[in-house]
């Protein structure tokens, strides 16, 4: 009878350690939510003291294959957030290569188990130092063959976005070509599992690559597949700014007629939302003004005047509300006004921005 009752007692506290890890794993995965908004040193402070939490690391070293896999994953979030993805990567390929070898635990915690791989990449893209270096950990990640089908098909999606980003990130222009391609094949053969919430991201960085690659047909074809999915309700942020890029775009192929109407249209759709940061309205009345025959030869001092003011807006904006496209219409003034191909501008800041973070090392 002790006996009994020292063995329900074991079971109550395990039970009860166990709540406790997966009611912490919410809150991390709630307060983890969005790592690239700066966030300030207290909230900070709260993430890695809860992290740290003697029952976390017991169960990190002595839980069973679920318990291990909830304090990995909260003291992996912790790294992410503070900035430490090479300590990420390292913590989260020991618990992918002991899932790899158990199919039951990927069959029994499906969600977890994406969710730590969702993580991971995270970490492959922050921490990377170069092409070569993301490759070589991303190789790491293992194909999980006892994954639901639906499961299966979001770990992929996640795969290819990932890896789509970290290509155009690095200027790796030939492999973002094979992955539009690519992906562009896999979506249409999937379709029937896509949402639009899904769907909108990748035909957004394919039309953004595409453009920033001076491929101003690719980038069109994929405008032109955002704005004709039917529901308007699906990120109107994707959606708000490919009437912007559709509008430099034709600008661009000299579609003057058409170019003129795109800009009449978008200054009125713009102007009835009353926005904080108007950075849509404002290249819609540059490319209006350009577009004017007698105000073509001023087009550099135009150019010069929209750099200045989505400067401005970039630093109104600061950190804390970015605006879906900004940077890449910079690029593109920055290009025009100076003469170069827009994938050659586009490669420099690339280049300058790597420096700048190697120097901070």
């Amino acid at each position: 009878y002790e006996a009994h009752l020292a063995s329900s007692s074991e079971i109550r506290g395990k039970s009860a350690q166990l709540i406790q890890l997966q009611l912490l794993h919410s809150w991390m995965l709630a307060r983890v939510r969005q790592l690239f908004v700066p966030r300030t040193t207290e909230d900070l402070a709260e993430i890695q003291e809860k992290s740290q939490q003697d029952f976390v690391l017991f169960q990190l070293n002595h839980g069973a294959f679920l318990e291990n896999a909830l304090a990995a994953n909260i003291l992996g979030l912790a790294n992410l957030a503070a900035r430490q993805p090479i300590e990420a990567i390292k913590r989260y390929a020991i618990v992918l290569a002991n899932w790899k070898n158990h199919p039951e635990w990927q069959a029994d915690q499906p969600q977890l188990l994406l969710s730590i791989c969702k993580n991971y990449q995270a970490a492959c893209t922050f921490g990377a130092r170069n092409w070569e270096s993301y490759q070589s950990n991303l190789a790491l990640l293992p194909d999980f063959k006892a994954l639901p089908e639906k499961l299966s098909f979001d770990f992929n999606r996640i795969l290819y976005h990932n890896q789509f980003t970290m290509a155009l990130n690095m200027v790796q222009f030939e492999t973002v070509e094979k992955l539009i391609k690519e992906i562009a094949e896999w979506i249409e053969a999937n379709r029937s599992h896509f949402t639009e919430v899904q769907i909108l991201p990748f035909w957004h960085n394919f039309a953004v690559a595409a453009f920033l690659c001076d491929d101003l047909k690719t980038a069109n074809r994929f405008v032109i597949n955002i704005l004709h999915l039917p529901n308007r309700n699906a990120r109107k942020d994707i959606r708000e700014f490919a009437l912007v890029l559709q509008a430099i775009i034709q600008f661009e192929l000299e579609n003057l007629d058409l170019n003129e109407y795109l800009t009449r249209a978008g200054k009125r759709h713009f102007k009835q939302k009353k926005r904080d940061i108007d950075f849509e309205l404002v290249v819609m009345r540059f490319l209006e003004n350009a577009n004017k025959q007698e105000q073509r030869s001023d087009l550099s001092v135009q150019l010069n005047e929209l750099i200045e003011k989505l400067d401005e807006l970039a630093e109104q904006a600061g950190n804390w509300l970015p605006m879906l496209g900004l940077m890449e219409v910079r690029l593109w003034a920055q290009a025009k006004r100076d003469g170069l191909p827009l994938r050659t501008v586009f490669q420099m800041a690339i280049q300058k921005i790597m420096r700048e973070e190697e120097s901070k090392k």
